[in-house]
C-alpha cells in the first residue's frame, strides 16, 4: 500500500506541472517579507562600530590598523536578521530583496572599506574615524570651543586635561595651598 502511494505520487510529479521555477534560467521572486542581501553604503558609513556590536553572526568586523579603520562585511556569514540596519545611525546599511550570492570565490562576497582615523592631538593615539569626528564637531559647533578641543583628545588625555583645568581653577580661586597649615 505504501509503495503504491509513493509510486503514484512520483508519476504525478513527473507528468504534472512543475512545483518550482526553473531557477537559474528564470528568476525566482522572493516573498514580500524577505529581507534579502545586506547592502553596505561606504559613503554614508562613519565607522562608529554600532553594526559590529549588534551583529550576532559576526558578519561585520572592525579593525584599526596603521591609522586606518577597516570595516569588513562578509555576506556569507550574514543571517539577514537586520540588527545592523536597526542600529546604524547613518543609514549606511539597507537590505535589497535579492538572494543570489553564488560565486566561485569567497572574496567576492566580502566588502571592505578603509576609513582614516583621527588621532589625539596630545599623545597621537587613534580616537575615531575622520568622518565620525567631523560629525561630532558639526553637532557641537554651537557650543563652547573648549568642547571641540576635548573632542580631539583620547580618553586618558581628556581626563588629564580636565584635572589640570580644575586644579588651576582651584589655585586661582583659593590661592596656593600652604604647607604649614
Amino acid at each position: 500500500m505504501v509503495k503504491f502511494r509513493v509510486l503514484s505520487e512520483s508519476f504525478r510529479a513527473l507528468l504534472g506541472r512543475a512545483y518550482t521555477v526553473k531557477y537559474p534560467f528564470q528568476p525566482s521572486p522572493p516573498p514580500e517579507t524577505y529581507r534579502g542581501k545586506l547592502e553596505y553604503n561606504p559613503d554614508r558609513c562613519t565607522g562608529c562600530g554600532a553594526c559590529v556590536e549588534a551583529c550576532p553572526a559576526g558578519a561585520v568586523t572592525l579593525t584599526d590598523v596603521d591609522g586606518r579603520r577597516i570595516v569588513e562585511v562578509w555576506y556569507g556569514k550574514c543571517t539577514q536578521c537586520a540588527r545592523c540596519q536597526e542600529v546604524c545611525p547613518d543609514n549606511a546599511i539597507t537590505f535589497k530583496p535579492t538572494h543570489d550570492l553564488t560565486t566561485y570565490s569567497k572574496e567576492e562576497i566580502k566588502h571592505k572599506v578603509e576609513l582614516p582615523l583621527t588621532k589625539c592631538i596630545i599623545c597621537g593615539k587613534p580616537i575615531t574615524t575622520d568622518k565620525q569626528s567631523a560629525k561630532i564637531n558639526e553637532k557641537i559647533e554651537p557650543f563652547l570651543p573648549a568642547i571641540e578641543y576635548f573632542s580631539r583628545l583620547c580618553l586618558e588625555c581628556r581626563k588629564r586635561e580636565h584635572v589640570t583645568m580644575v586644579f588651576r581653577k582651584k589655585i586661582v580661586e583659593d590661592g596656593f595651598p600652604n604647607a604649614n597649615r
